[in-house]
């Protein structure tokens, strides 16, 4: 798994997309503005707070049909509008400034396309849970795994260069938690992908063409199969597991 060490720096025209337009997707904007980047920040809410950064506010049409300059908010469901850019763009880099794992979500979303049969698995969960600390595990769902060094209803300082002893509960990282998960997921499911988020001037990013790539793999794989995709920094970490089958018709 690929480990970043020098932060990335945006380029001038770059391309970002933004997923959700609250305070890290407002970050995130501004960001790219001061970069001279271009970004696309994807919200259902016309009057989230990155509309008070952008230059414009769009449709998902009226984005097709424009040529994106500066930063625009379009507006409508988080994931169907990010599967939608990435089958015509390529994004440098894809912000996820959203509650939830976008990862996972983009990923169901794009093998529904190929309309294969997804299903949450809390076997999956289960199994991928004996391969975490119980310490570091915030919650479980059917078909998910919240995991963190951050105790429940404590927050983390902001900004936070994540050293390996937490600043402001003092407790000290055996391993970053993308490694283990690496070690968890290995083990409970046939193919996996954890995206290291990288610090993009105070706000996780994925690289766009890393992603790009995932979906092209998983494109190719042949069902039956189990998977799981996290979105993970040192500290943090959102993972989905399901089970992909084909359509009996």
């Amino acid at each position: 798994m690929d480990k970043v060490i020098n932060a990335p720096i945006i380029g001038k025209g770059d391309f970002l997309v933004i997923v959700g337009g609250g305070r890290w997707g407002a970050r995130g904007a501004t960001i790219a503005k001061e970069a001279g980047a271009k970004a696309v920040i994807i919200d259902l809410n016309q009057s989230c707070l990155a509309s008070k950064v952008v230059d414009a506010i769009l449709t998902e049409k009226e984005m097709r049909e424009a040529k994106i300059e500066g930063t625009a908010l379009v507006i409508g469901d988080l994931t169907e509008v990010l599967a939608n850019i990435l089958k015509y763009t390529h994004p440098q880099w894809i912000i996820p400034a959203a509650p939830g794992g976008i990862a996972g979500k983009l990923t169901e979303k794009w093998l529904a396309i190929k309309q294969f049969k997804i299903t949450e698995n809390k076997f999956l969960v289960k199994r991928a849970l004996t391969g975490l600390p119980k310490k570091v595990v915030l919650s479980e769902g059917l078909g998910t795994i919240t995991s963190s060094y951050m105790p429940r209803g404590m927050w983390c300082q902001i900004p936070c260069s994540q050293p390996n002893i937490c600043p402001v509960t003092s407790r000290k990282k055996v391993a970053p938690m993308y490694e283990l998960l690496e070690f968890s997921l290995s083990e409970a499911v046939s193919h996996y992908k954890i995206f290291v988020a990288q610090d993009l001037g105070g706000v996780g990013a994925l690289s766009g063409p890393e992603v790009q790539d995932w979906l092209e793999y998983v494109e190719g794989l042949e069902p039956p199969y189990s998977l799981a995709v996290a979105i993970s920094c040192k500290c943090h970490a959102n993972t989905a597991l399901f089970e992909v089958e084909e359509i009996i018709r």
